[in-house]
């Protein structure tokens, strides 16, 4: 039981932080945009990797949610190192941002530990297929 309920909060985060993505890049081009500034190299390149990870989040997120109730490893695996990922550009991004902008940052990496250390402990136990 305590695996599904894991499992389950693995694909929430995973939905959150794609959400967070999408508003975050979203938010970015309409900054831009309402300043009538130019759309360099820089932030073009920023805004597809907001888009790239977040989509991964979401398509991640959906798939944890779909098999939580399987004991299938690949969806752990695919969270963790996209887990793992998120947590390298979020730290980036919170050491050259500051203000409200490194909150969510933060709030971002917190999710992102809390889905390394529940997708690590899930693919520690061994499930019944494991055993035979």
């Amino acid at each position: 039981m305590a695996s599904k309920v894991m499992r389950l909060a693995i694909g929430v985060f995973l939905l959150l932080i794609g959400a967070f993505a999408a508003v975050i890049a979203v938010i970015n081009l309409g900054i831009r945009l309402g300043h009538d500034q130019p759309i360099d190299a820089l932030f073009l390149t920023q805004f597809v990797l907001y888009a790239v990870v977040g989509l991964a989040y979401l398509t991640f997120g959906v798939w944890n949610l779909l098999t939580f109730a399987m004991t299938r490893r690949a969806p752990l695996v695919a969270a963790l190192i996209e887990a793992v990922v998120g947590l390298l550009f979020g730290a980036f991004y919170v050491a050259n941002l500051h203000g409200p902008a490194q909150l969510t940052q933060g709030l971002g990496i917190g999710l992102n530990v809390a889905i390394i250390v529940l997708a690590w402990v899930l693919l520690r136990r061994k499930t019944p297929a494991d055993e035979e």
